[in-house]
């Protein structure tokens, strides 16, 4: 009984090694995906920055254009 016994927890300590390693698989996996979606997410960012600051030049130029036309 007592050899049956060390067995069962041999098997046991070996499966919850391997529900570890898979776990560390899963966690690891979902580190990249979400990376690359910070990184796309960054990228989209700083097109809406860019877009935003060449909205901004130009309508500081046509507010400048309507300023000199008043006058």
């Amino acid at each position: 009984m007592s050899e049956e016994l060390s067995k069962r927890i041999d098997d046991l300590h070996k499966r919850l090694d391997d529900l570890r390693a898979d776990i560390g698989r899963q966690f690891s996996d979902l580190r990249g995906e979400m990376n690359g979606r910070f990184a796309d997410m960054s990228a989209r960012i700083s097109d809406t920055n860019k877009r935003i600051d060449d909205l901004r030049g130009e309508m500081n130029q046509r507010l400048n254009d309507l300023n000199q036309t008043l006058r």
